[in-house]
């Protein structure tokens, strides 16, 4: 049918809709929307059907309805939590759990990692601990800051995982998690994680038995019309989710004569029922989730009228019975070890009673630890005691003193639990010292320029700052305007600073104070981006003229060198980048990639994507990458040729050179060294401390930046080695840019709005 003739059919249905409400015309309404493309139209119509079916108790009706809304509307939150409430309040938890998990990634989309972690929590008890459940819940926590949490999932799925290589990973990540204040101490304890209240959901209604029990065979003196009213009424509150104030109405609905009275006496018996039994469901779970110390009220379970309330309480007992009998066989193990200085066995038994939550009763137990620290020469320090020079041997008991103290010049100090330790052997590395926070006045969203003298930082506050590297303090400031923001870093020119402007303008900073408009800029472009710098001493940039792409040159005194358009089609942003040190430029707008040589403008080649570029082009040797929607596109920079797809899916940050790989890290905090010409994994770094932001390589150490503020050296491996972890330093925030290497420092960027530079060597 064309499109007029089914527009013509949507307001024929949309018309018998106003009169007199019926899903099945609203069926067809909703199944012509979908025929004309209209998703967002299709799925108000679904959630309509939903709240209609909700509202006559039809539930399975109702449950395809929301699902179909969901998947029409994948970004509408409502349609997505009304279907995971409606799921669990009819106990399909398998389903529940699915919705549950799909409403959660919607949460974490939008930042809202508290709410996703409450509805990944319940899911997870529902779902009889399925591992992507796991997992999203590990990165929601670590999203929160909430280290110690997600390392224990992570733990969990590397232990418990079905496939190998995953495992692998998991155990990766969490190894990689830094915790906090200390961010590279890796002795942790991993608590028992508390279990969810599904009766939670149901507490409106506890506590409505009295109401519903004097509902049954009520007679008012209410009208017959009010009445109905209130069973029109009763039913809207259902329909929210509102269980007490539909009680509450139906309460008044006396009047109600025949068939109808009938039914509002099915309908109470029904809800008196259910509120019975949530009443011992919950009382089940609060047991469940008070542990051993739950048995009483599980004792007092044996006499509930839901059977199946019966039969996991007397389950739950007989596991409670169980885990005390393995906790007091791992406390006489223990005990057994000691005395006979067996100290592996006697922490693999402290570890296995920490899992299962038996460490009560152990005070007086005498162990041993070999501490490594790193550096080798800090000074360690147990109850106010110097120790003696490594190998140190720390003996302590449990129950005494047990905190371990570190210090060494150039290093913030750092502490440990000896009785937290996962075994006989442990490594205190010290975080290294942040040296200098510099003011920004704004997130730098880019590294800094570096010139012999100072880092030039701009801000999305609208301000360029000056820092000295000799003396880590502010040289010069400039403030560009109220509302405005600096695109990219901004570039030496001379010795002017050149800066490019979100809206369109380009400015040169004099050696004063002085800001004046950049003189080789035509009339009637803007930029679309941050400027580059190019062999000679010029910069280039990309600007918008017509609603066409160009890439403008400009010499050192700021003054037109060339002009050429960029392919790809009008419309689009162009990005801008440089590679070969300056000598070539790469230019992505739309779905194609431009190579120009810095001298003339001349273009070398063009070649096409097969998806919208995002962002620049990032040169890497002899490569260059681009994102596209879920992956990565490889183009050869001599030739440009036939793009590829990358192999590893999404990416976080910014990549760099690695010893001939490629460095380019992930949403989980990992970061991957790849072969540029497959994209193949040669090695994995795990961090754990929040997505990469960003990273850069000087005399074979790896710098990384992440969200989780926290910045860390890597040494590069050999040919045959791995990386190793050298040391990692506490931004104070998250960080917004890449590190960039000085001669004594890194500095970065931070959320905070500071330049943070960390001690890269000394002591």
């Amino acid at each position: 049918m064309p499109d007029d003739e089914l527009r013509q059919l949507a307001q024929r249905l949309e018309s018998v809709l106003a009169s007199a409400e019926d899903p099945n015309t609203r069926v067809r309404l909703a199944e012509t929307y979908v025929r004309l493309g209209e998703s967002r139209e299709a799925g108000l119509q679904w959630k309509t059907i939903a709240r209609y079916r909700l509202r006559h108790f039809q539930i399975a009706q109702a449950v395809e309805a929301l699902a179909q809304a969901a998947q029409l509307l994948p970004n509408d939150i409502p349609a997505r939590e009304q279907l995971y409430q409606v799921l669990l309040l009819t106990e399909q938890s398998e389903k529940a759990a699915e919705a549950g998990l799909a409403l959660a990634e919607l949460h974490k989309k939008s930042r809202a990692h508290d709410k996703a972690e409450e509805v990944l929590l319940r899911c997870l008890r529902l779902s009889g601990e399925k591992p992507e459940i796991r997992r999203a819940l590990a990165e929601a926590q670590l999203a929160m800051g909430q280290g110690d949490k997600a390392k224990a999932h992570f733990r969990f799925l590397a232990e418990n995982h079905p496939d190998e290589r995953e495992r692998k990973r998991f155990s990766g990540l969490a190894d990689g998690i830094v915790a906090r204040p200390t961010p590279s101490a890796e002795a942790t304890i991993v608590l028992p994680r508390a279990r969810p209240s599904r009766a939670a959901w149901f507490a409106p209604a506890i506590g409505a038995a009295a109401v519903l029990s004097g509902l049954v065979g009520l007679r008012g003196h209410w009208t017959r019309a009010g009445a109905n009213a209130r069973l029109r009424a009763a039913a809207a509150d259902l329909e929210g989710g509102g269980i007490r104030g539909a009680i509450e109405t139906l309460g008044g609905a006396g009047g109600a004569e025949g068939g109808e009275l009938d039914r509002l006496k099915g309908q109470v018996e029904a809800l008196a029922g259910r509120v019975r039994g949530v009443s011992e469901r919950e009382k089940l779970e609060r047991a469940r989730e008070a542990g051993p110390e739950g048995r009483a009220d599980l004792q007092a379970l044996w006499e509930a009228e839901d059977p199946a309330v019966r039969r996991e309480a007397t389950a739950l007992l007989e596991e409670f019975e169980r885990a005390d009998r393995a906790r007091a066989s791992l406390r006489e193990k223990l005990r057994t070890a000691s005395a006979a200085r067996d100290w592996p066995a006697a922490f693999a038994a402290l570890g296995e009673l920490r899992s299962r939550g038996g460490t009560q009763g152990l005070d007086g137990i005498a162990l041993e630890v070999e501490v490594e620290a790193d550096p080798p020469d800090s000074e360690l320090r147990l109850g106010g005691k110097v120790l003696g020079p490594p190998p140190r041997t720390v003996a302590f008991t449990l129950g005494g003193e047990t905190r371990l103290e570190a210090a060494r010049p150039g290093h913030d100090p750092a502490a440990a639990d000896l009785a937290a330790s996962a075994g006989r052997r442990l490594r205190l590395r010290l975080p290294r010292r942040v040296v200098a926070r510099v003011a920004l006045g704004g997130p730098a969203d880019a590294g800094p320029a570096v010139t012999a003298d100072h880092l030039a930082f701009g801000s999305r506050g609208a301000r360029v700052v000056l820092v000295s590297r000799r003396d880590r303090t502010v040289a010069r400031a400039w403030r560009l305007g109220i509302s405005e923001d600096v695109e990219g870093a901004p570039v030496p020119l001379g010795a002017r600073l050149l800066v490019a402007l979100g809206s369109g303008r380009v400015r040169i900073l004099g050696p004063g104070d002085e800001i004046a408009d950049a003189s080789g800029f035509p009339a009637g472009s803007a930029a679309a981006g941050g400027a580059v710098p190019i062999e000679g001493g010029g910069v280039a940039l990309p600007t918008l003229a017509g609603g066409r792409g160009q890439v403008l040159a400009l010499d050192s005194a700021g003054n037109a060198l060339w002009r050429a358009p960029v392919e790809g089609g009008s419309g689009h942003r162009p990005s801008l980048s440089s590679a070969d040190g300056g000598r070539l430029l790469l230019a992505v707008s739309g779905k194609a990639v431009t190579a120009f040589a810095a001298a003339g403008g001349g273009g070398r080649w063009t070649a096409g994507l097969d998806a919208p570029g995002e962002g620049p082009a990032w040169p890497v040797g002899s490569w260059a990458f681009v994102t596209v929607p879920g992956g990565v596109r490889a183009l050869d920079l001599r030739t440009g040729g036939t793009p590829f797809a990358w192999p590893g899916g999404r990416r976080s940050g910014t990549p760099c050179e690695a010893g001939g790989l490629v460095a380019w890290g992930r949403p989980d905090g990992s970061v991957d060294l790849l072969e540029p010409a497959t994209g193949r994994l040669s090695r994995m770094i795990a961090l754990g401390a929040g997505p990469v932001v960003g990273c850069c390589t000087d005399a074979g150490t790896l710098y990384v930046t992440t969200s989780g503020g926290v910045l860390a050296a890597v040494a590069l491996p050999s040919a045959a080695g791995e990386p190793r972890p050298l040391w990692t330093a506490d931004l104070g925030a998250a960080a917004t840019s890449p590190p960039v290497v000085t001669d004594d420092a890194v500095w970065v960027g931070t959320e905070a709005g500071e330049a943070v530079a960390v001690a890269r060597e000394g002591p």
